[in-house]
């Protein structure tokens, strides 16, 4: 399975107490890995995420755990909100105890939150009818994609005129965030968004109780997922 793969070369790196940046890389490709199925599925699926331009590759582990060969095994994925799938794996024979490797892309066409779902539907011997199992959800959300940026003032403006929709992030502001000031209020902030401050340093110098800043980020599909104008004051804060 990918998932024991890639846990093996982690344990491997730590054995031998490998570089630092190889045992993090391990971790990020962990983090990666979905289950599909259950194990106790006739057909167990895990999938691998990849990031490509303007594409979620999906590389999906297919182990056939019956007795039987099984035929016409098919890989079906739908989505919902602005993704699409543009390519399917045609169908497919796995023999028994075996496994198989597919892949899926689907196409990114917006910064927004979505949702990925399908099912496997495949044949056994002497059975007349298909048998399905349902595969679990897929969650694509923006937060997990979008690094700091820059941009130029103008090129701010115009996207603050241009975006017409929200994607709200929560961030407690009770309990030990109460005693930040404006300033660490704002890191945390940043840090939160995955968002780069673009006023300079000098216009934040200093303690008034009131802040005002400008925030962007990028989301490594090449989109503008965010610009955010933020005015903070000691009692609230609006954005």
């Amino acid at each position: 399975m990918i998932f024991t793969n890639l846990q093996s070369e982690l344990d491997l790196a730590k054995g031998v107490q490998d570089d630092a940046a190889q045992v993090d890389n391990l971790t990020s490709k962990l983090s990666r890995i979905l289950p599909l199925t259950g194990f106790s599925d006739p057909v167990y699926a895990e999938a691998f995420i990849k990031i490509n331009k303007f594409d979620i590759i999906l590389d999906v582990l297919l182990v056939n755990q019956t007795a039987d060969a099984l035929q016409n095994v098919s890989l079906e994925f739908a989505t919902l909100g602005d993704l699409k799938v543009v390519e399917r794996p045609g169908t497919q024979t796995v023999a028994a105890q075996s496994f198989l490797s597919l892949q899926a892309t689907v196409k990114v066409s917006s910064a927004d939150t979505g949702v990925i779902f399908g099912s496997i539907v495949y044949e056994r011997p002497g059975l007349s009818e298909q048998e399905i199992v349902i595969l679990n959800d897929i969650h694509v959300d923006v937060m997990d994609y979008i690094q700091p940026a820059s941009c130029s003032e103008n090129q701010f403006r115009s996207m603050w005129t241009e975006f017409e929709w929200e994607n709200k992030v929560n961030v407690n502001a009770k309990g030990p965030d109460q005693k930040l000031s404006l300033r660490q209020y704002l890191q945390k902030l940043m840090s939160r968004t995955n968002m780069a401050c673009l006023t300079p340093e000098a216009s934040l110098q200093g303690d008034c109780g009131f802040l005002s800043a400008n925030l962007y980020a990028k989301s490594v599909f090449g989109m503008s997922p965010g610009c955010m104008e933020l005015i903070l004051c000691r009692r609230r804060c609006s954005c």
